[in-house]
């Protein structure tokens, strides 16, 4: 996702192919059991969609972003 537009005045192609997703997306990051390191790394990449997807003034982003793998936050401006 990082490298699919080198400017971020628009939203990238990928995400707008997945925003019709969004919400069952969502329904099977809370169905899954176990696997914690895919939890996490499934909960990064709803954080990212969830910067241009969740509904305006949710904190869904930062929500899922500390639910995830917690690496590399300087990108994230932390």
């Amino acid at each position: 996702m990082k490298n699919a537009t080198t400017s971020m005045t628009s939203i990238p192609k990928p995400l707008k192919f997945i925003n019709p997703h969004y919400e069952s997306i969502l329904a099977l990051y809370k169905k899954i059991e176990g696997n914690d390191l895919y939890k996490a790394n499934m909960a990064d990449f709803i954080a990212v969609l969830s910067m241009t997807m969740a509904e305006e003034g949710s904190k869904d982003c930062l929500n899922y972003l500390l639910l995830g793998t917690l690496k590399d936050l300087k990108s994230w401006g932390f």
